[in-house]
């Protein structure tokens, strides 16, 4: 049994090293552009002032964003890959309507600056990690509507996800990310927000 397993790991370390050698980071080279769906899992916090809190606060909702980005290959089987964001949507991240509160807030103006170091699996597959700096406006409603006065919250964001080609010049992308916006204060409340972002998004390689 001990001789079967061993020879199965062989054999799977050498289908690896096979892939690997014939990986190529310039299928992952040069300019790329994606649109993608993402499940929003909100949490905002509220600090009113004299200890008084509420946290984690939110609720579930969806984005569309469009990608570009620009891969740069640093060895045979790694690439960086450097580019923007921006949101078509407006992800609701909250709302109430109890204890004198009545109104809602929406993520607005959403967009990110991102480096995505990633490793070939295979010709085809690249895994990668994803580091961000990302900015969202809120457009609100009743007691959150803050019109003129609203404020830009921007803070980082880190996750991964594959990159999976479809052909030379279409990909897939699957990927997750946790944002952290930072806070803001409001007439003497202030605000802050994260979320949780998870999808996929199909691409054209240029």
């Amino acid at each position: 049994m001990v001789s079967i397993m061993k020879n199965c790991l062989i054999a799977a370390v050498a289908v690896l090293g096979c892939n690997l050698a014939h990986a190529d980071a310039k299928n992952f080279e040069g300019l790329s552009a994606n649109i993608g769906a993402y499940a929003v899992n909100s949490s905002i916090g509220f600090d009113f002032g004299g200890g008084s809190t509420i946290e984690g606060l939110g609720k579930s909702s969806y984005a569309v964003d469009v990608s570009v980005d620009y891969g740069i290959t640093l060895s045979s089987d790694t690439v960086l890959l450097v580019g923007g964001s921006y949101g078509l949507s407006d992800p609701s991240a909250f709302s109430v309507a109890a204890g004198g509160l009545d109104g809602s807030l929406d993520a607005g103006s959403r967009m990110s600056l991102f480096a995505a170091p990633g490793v070939l699996l295979s010709d085809k597959v690249l895994a990668y990690g994803k580091l961000a700096y990302v900015s969202t406006k809120p457009t609100g409603t009743g007691d959150f509507a803050f019109g003129s006065s609203a404020k830009t919250h921007s803070g980082f964001g880190y996750g991964g996800g594959v990159r999976i080609l479809l052909s030379p010049n279409t990909y897939v992308n699957l990927e997750a990310m946790s944002n952290d916006y930072g806070s803001k204060t409001y007439d003497g409340t202030t605000i802050g927000a994260k979320a949780l972002f998870a999808g996929a998004a199909v691409g054209y390689k240029f």
